[in-house]
C-alpha cells in the first residue's frame, strides 16, 4: 500500500490483521481512486487472497458500518455502504463525487474513524477495511 502512494497505511497487528489508518491524524481516505487502485494491486499479498478470518472480517465490516452510520448522521447522507467483495471491506466513494475531498469532508471522516477505530483512523481489512 505504501509502495502505492498510501505513506501512512499502518502496519499489521501480531495476528496479521489491518485495523486503523496509522498514525492518529492520518488523512487516508479509503473512497479515494489512490486508494482503491492500490488496494486492487495489493491484493495478491492477502493471505489465500482474503482480509483474515470469518470473525475477523465480520468485526471489520461492523466498524465500517458504524463510519457509514457516523458520516451520514454528521450531515454525508449519501455516504456509501461498505461493500464486501472477495472477503475485502470497501467503500464506493464515486458516489460522493468531488465531496469527498474537501477538507470538511476528510476531518468528518477521521472524527468518525477515530470514534470507531479508537482514535487511532480508520482503514479498511484487506482494504482493510474501514
Amino acid at each position: 500500500m505504501r509502495e502505492h502512494g498510501i505513506t501512512s497505511f499502518p502496519d499489521p497487528n501480531a495476528n496479521g490483521s489491518i485495523s486503523g489508518s496509522g498514525n492518529s491524524g492520518s488523512q487516508i481516505n479509503p473512497m479515494s481512486t489512490q486508494f482503491q487502485a492500490a488496494q486492487q494491486a495489493c491484493q495478491k499479498y492477502l493471505q489465500g487472497g482474503s482480509a483474515g478470518s470469518p470473525a475477523s472480517q465480520a468485526q471489520e465490516l461492523n466498524q465500517a458500518l458504524e463510519v457509514t452510520d457516523c458520516m451520514r448522521s454528521h450531515g454525508y447522507p449519501d455516504f456509501p455502504d461498505p461493500t464486501v467483495s472477495n472477503g475485502n471491506i470497501a467503500f464506493n466513494g464515486t458516489s460522493l463525487g468531488s465531496v469527498s475531498q474537501t477538507p470538511a469532508f476528510q476531518s468528518q471522516l477521521q472524527e468518525c474513524q477515530s470514534s470507531v477505530y479508537g482514535g487511532t483512523g480508520a482503514g479498511t481489512s484487506g482494504s482493510a477495511s474501514a
